[in-house]
């Protein structure tokens, strides 16, 4: 497994808590070539009237349904959500991330496949308040910018 798929499913594997889970929706897949499971990056999870809103740092978590079981987390940021999600079914190997901020789309978030730096920035470690996710990074930047 990738160095981004082991954190990605370290972090998934912690959040158990019921306030960490959020039921699938199917309006959330916006497929790229046709609206095929395996070719989304559920763009509508996080952009109009269906998307994930909550609040920066917090997490949430969710598998689509079988046969493709694919886990994503969300991660709330200032700039809207973003979604870390497996590219294909539940394998944990080719993770990818997603985001309707441009800010973050340009200079931090990779929508293709990301590397392990790239998936510790975004979902930090729920256990560890040392190794905060890109919400709490965003926050704490911002009050220093103050």
């Amino acid at each position: 497994m990738s160095k981004a798929g082991l954190i990605f499913t370290d972090v998934f594997n912690n959040l158990t808590l019921p306030r960490h889970q959020v039921p699938f929706n199917p309006k959330w897949i916006s497929g790229v070539i046709g609206n095929d499971l395996n070719d989304a990056y559920f763009t509508n999870a996080i952009t109009g009237e269906h998307s994930v809103i909550i609040m920066s740092g917090q997490y949430l978590r969710c598998i689509s349904p079988a046969p493709d079981n694919r886990k994503m987390i969300f991660v709330g940021t200032r700039l809207g959500t973003v979604i870390v999600c497996e590219r294909f079914s539940n394998n944990g190997e080719n993770i990818v991330a997603n985001c309707n901020d441009t800010l973050l789309r340009t200079n931090l978030i990779k929508v293709e496949k990301l590397g392990g730096r790239d998936a510790d920035l975004i979902l930090g470690d729920p256990l560890d308040p040392n190794n905060p996710n890109i919400g709490i990074w965003l926050e704490q930047l911002a009050e220093i910018l103050k």
